[in-house]
């Protein structure tokens, strides 16, 4: 006999399918829009910030290369004989463009060191919420699906067990080979007197004494055969 279990109320059970239903969906639901958010943040610091400061440097190197020629240009020019021109302006533009440059470099490395940290937690991430994913996709629709069939059957079999018992008994499925149990079978011991195919008596059985198989009948004397 398999597990039992005492049930009280069937109306709890399908609360809980309902329960189970919902959690199914708002978790999915939720674990889909975490998903949106991971992928969304991966792509903004391996793509997106990788591409602006891979741009910004090499913007960089060409405000770098104006700013030196614009300097030279200035010493050039501005050279008076021994008079050697200070070019101030140009000399703060080049380390500013110089600044900018190192600052273009020093993102670049962290993008690269960002970009591995978010994969590892990525990773990481998919790993932890990939068994709940897969049992929010699998077992909770069959686990569902299981409490609905109890309680379709449980719901059956409290109408029949409302059902007067020959209404019931019609209810119930049939025997096995598909047919009802046969009528009019006698009860253990219970004879039932001989008939041939066609419904007439028939003859009584050989230990019986009907005086025609023995030869003797009430009130006659048998001769003796003569020797």
């Amino acid at each position: 006999m398999g597990p039992s279990a005492k049930v009280t109320s069937i109306d709890a059970i399908q609360a809980f399918a309902a329960a189970l239903e919902r959690f199914q969906e708002e978790v999915s639901n939720a674990l889909e829009e975490l998903g949106l958010q991971v992928r969304r943040a991966k792509e903004w610091v391996q793509d997106d910030r990788k591409r602006y400061w891979d741009r910004q440097v090499r913007r960089g190197w060409e405000k770098v290369t104006e700013a030196k020629v614009q300097l030279e240009g200035a010493k050039t020019f501005r050279r008076i004989a021994d008079y050697r021109p200070s070019c101030i302006d140009e000399k703060k533009a080049h380390e500013a463009a110089k600044r900018r440059l190192r600052l273009a470099e020093e993102k670049v490395e962290a993008v690269r060191h960002w970009s591995r940290a978010v994969e590892h937690a990525v990773s990481e991430y998919r790993g932890e919420t990939g068994p709940l994913a897969a049992w929010l996709e699998v077992d909770a629709p069959q686990a569902v699906a299981t409490l609905r069939r109890l309680t379709d059957a449980l719901d059956t079999y409290v109408a029949i067990s409302s059902l007067p018992e020959s209404t019931a008994a019609a209810s119930l499925p049939q025997g096995e080979g598909g047919r009802n149990a046969p009528e009019n079978v006698l009860p253990s011991g219970s004879e039932e007197p001989d008939k041939n195919l066609s419904g007439e008596r028939v003859p009584g059985n050989a230990g019986e004494n009907t005086g025609e198989n023995t030869g003797e009948h009430t009130g006659e004397n048998v001769e003796e055969p003569s020797r």
